[in-house]
């Protein structure tokens, strides 16, 4: 899971452990045993993020990007190559965790903590002066309203039952859950969500076609319904829009393997080699996919 996470996320955070005060990392799984066992435990909001992303990445690895291989089954992304890739990373579900974690820390309600009485038990640079923290309860608040607007989570599960109970009391997160319920996944985000799937597993992975070819692709595959393609490069390789913030941050392999998707695939021959391709068995799969004609150039 190391290459799902930036090398740069390595907190270390004081935590509640079996009734002591302990360092451990948010890369480590016991943080998150140790963070849950103690309700007053609390960390600074800077790491929030963080541990998201390994939460959510674990979640959504087993559950859609590894399935194949859960199955005994070869990974749809090595479907075409000469052999199987190696050192290949999932930027596609990288960029997917980043933006669920800022969904997750948009739902979180943070206070200043001078709020929480135990953080002065804490070691005295656990903290900066006007940090905000959380305790276990508000992050999973947080994390299953984010679950809701990405569609991972239905309100009638067991899972959503159980949280819901346990927090029967707040009303405040009583009517931002049926909110959420309600509303239901918000709509880009399930072509964000395809896409960086695409990205990363894809028999071609979308990191291999060109804009055009990816938004046409987008288009005849995902449910995106956009036509301007610096519009697209925004949202699927940019961040999104400064206002709502929903989008991906994604860097294409250049050049490019597909640089055209209709109404010919073109195809660079040339790329396809240097990336490990087997062009005699990706031609046909592409001409079976899409149901036209390839032409490599």
């Amino acid at each position: 899971m190391d290459e799902l996470l930036d090398l740069n996320d390595h907190d270390e955070i004081a935590v509640y452990s079996s009734g002591n005060l302990v360092l451990v990392s948010t890369r480590e799984t016991r943080f998150f045993e140790a963070w849950r066992q103690k309700d007053d435990a609390i960390i600074p909001a800077s790491c929030v993020r963080t541990l998201t992303k390994a939460i959510f990445s674990e979640r959504f690895y087993y559950r859609y990007w590894m399935w194949p291989q859960s199955q005994g089954l070869r990974g749809f992304y090595d479907a075409c190559r000469k052999h199987p890739a190696k050192g290949y990373h999932f930027d596609g579900l990288r960029a997917l965790a980043d933006l669920f974690a800022n969904e997750t820390y948009d739902t979180i309600r943070f206070r200043p903590v001078s709020a929480f009485p135990e953080a002065g038990k804490y070691p005295p640079d656990s903290f900066k002066l006007m940090d905000e923290a959380c305790t276990y309860s508000d992050w999973e608040k947080g994390y299953l309203l984010a679950l809701h607007r990405f569609g991972d989570m239905d309100a009638n599960s067991a899972a959503s039952k159980k949280t819901v109970g346990n927090y029967s009391s707040d009303l405040g997160f009583l009517r931002q859950f049926v909110h959420e319920a309600e509303r239901g996944r918000r709509g880009v985000v399930g072509v964000l969500t395809a896409f960086a799937w695409a990205y990363d597993v894809f028999f071609i992975p979308l990191r291999y076609f060109g804009a055009q070819a990816a938004m046409d692709f987008s288009r005849e595959r995902l449910g995106y319904n956009g036509s301007d393609l610096s519009t697209f490069r925004r949202i699927f390789y940019k961040g999104g829009s400064r206002k709502d913030g929903h989008g991906l941050r994604l860097d294409p392999t250049k050049p490019f393997v597909i640089r055209q998707l209709s109404p010919v695939i073109a195809v660079n021959a040339q790329a396809a080699e240097f990336n490990g391709f087997d062009v005699r068995l990706l031609v046909p799969r592409l001409e079976n996919a899409f149901e036209r004609r390839v032409s490599l150039r």
